[in-house]
């Protein structure tokens, strides 16, 4: 594939990934006229940024400049959150989130030594929908009085890995901005508290540091492919990208390796999951959650189909092409977690009768996969400094 024709698939892909998540939030406050313009605008100025003028914003930020952006970055999303969660909780400016709810209650039944699954949170009179491995993961923010606040530091903890990745903060600064201002749907699930954003940026952490690690020691690889295990173990549909990391790893360590790490990662979100789920299978309400592939109209039968397929996609995409490099790789991932959520709409829309986007918020899963995969040349740098050849993070093979 020629280098222009490319540059448009990764451009498009970058708009998709960023603006797709969000379509249910101009649906829901400014109707589809609202999504038209929306979906209008922003791809125009994401595709022309991504393509002419992506290279020239990173190096525009001085290294100064760059303490002073993140500072900022941070100051805006500590105001945020102080002023936006309780006006969203208040019910003044439309119904704010359970999820918060449910992670709070969950995680205090967890750590009182009882089975979280009975709760009923009242917000809206809701079962817990957090997996095991996200409440754990939440503990320790519940212990500082409220599990939302897990939002800002996987945030932070994005940045700094990106960073790290890149070897430049400026792009990391550049790119977390732009995902702000284009997709309100992140600004939307922070400020209301919900922690299916944590959720989308410790899954690719977590799968980042399993692929990408393989210079470290064997102790700390160990430690990543148990935390991945943690981290699947938070909503249902972020085990499609298992088959995924297993390849890339294959591809990038050979066999004995995949098996290995992988082995590791299952038996963690096993050890983490299945006391919890045998404890009562009737009452394990996570996987309720999988029921945005199944609209109330359909049959129950047509949900366990539904999931099925979106796995089969998974296993294709892991056998039909190679994982090894990470553009790959997070690429696959974008595509196998934007599967189930363009099947939903689908389905959805059909037995509604209409254009129905309101499952379209679950598009948040595979948003920052999407922007690592598809993200242009910020600074010229972005080569991935723990791939055995060195892989160039710049160039994506589909």
């Amino acid at each position: 594939m020629d280098r222009r024709n490319l540059g448009r698939r990764q451009a498009l892909g970058f708009a998709f990934s960023l603006i797709a998540p969000s379509l249910v939030v101009f649906d829901k406050y400014l109707g589809r006229i609202g999504v038209v313009a929306y979906v209008l605008a922003a791809s125009a100025a994401l595709v022309w940024v991504h393509r002419h003028f992506a290279d020239r914003l990173a190096p525009l930020v001085t290294r100064r400049a760059a303490v002073g952006l993140a500072a900022a970055m941070a100051v805006a999303l500590v105001v945020a959150f102080r002023v936006g969660y309780p006006l969203a909780n208040s019910g003044w400016i439309g119904p704010g989130s359970d999820r918060d709810e449910h992670v709070n209650i969950g995680v205090t039944e967890l750590l009182g030594g009882r089975y979280p699954y009975y709760q009923l949170a009242p917000y809206y009179e809701s079962f817990i929908s957090q997996m095991p491995g996200a409440l754990i993961l939440a503990v320790p923010f519940v212990l500082l009085g409220n599990g939302a606040y897990q939002n800002l530091f996987w945030i932070a903890a994005f940045v700094a890995a990106l960073a790290w990745l890149l070897r430049d903060a400026r792009p990391a600064l550049v790119l977390t901005a732009a995902i702000f201002l284009f997709s309100p749907i992140v600004l939307n699930e922070y400020v209301v508290g919900g922690d299916l954003l944590a959720n989308s940026l410790y899954v690719p952490l977590g799968a980042l540091w399993v692929v990408a690690g393989r210079a470290a020691g064997r102790w700390p690889r160990g430690a990543a492919a148990a935390a991945l295990g943690i981290a699947l173990s938070s909503r249902p549909h972020f085990l499609l990208i298992a088959p995924l990391v297993f390849s890339a790893l294959r591809a990038r360590e050979g066999l004995r390796s995949a098996v290995a790490w992988m082995t590791v990662t299952g038996a963690t979100f096993a050890a983490v999951t299945l006391p919890f789920y045998l404890h009562d299978p009737a009452a394990f309400s996570p996987l309720d959650t999988v029921g945005f592939l199944q609209p109330d109209g359909l049959p129950p039968a047509a949900g366990f189909l539904l999931a099925g397929i979106c796995g089969a996609v998974a296993v294709g995409r892991a056998l039909s092409r190679p994982q090894g490099d990470l553009r790959t790789f997070l690429a696959s991932c974008t595509l196998v977690l934007a599967f189930p959520v363009l099947l939903s709409v689908l389905v959805t829309s059909i037995d509604r009768g209409g254009l129905d986007l309101s499952v379209a918020g679950y598009g948040l899963s595979f948003l920052f996969f999407g922007a690592l995969a598809f993200m242009p040349s910020l600074s010229g740098a972005g080569r991935d400094r723990l791939g055995p050849s060195g892989a160039d993070l710049t160039s994506v093979r589909w």
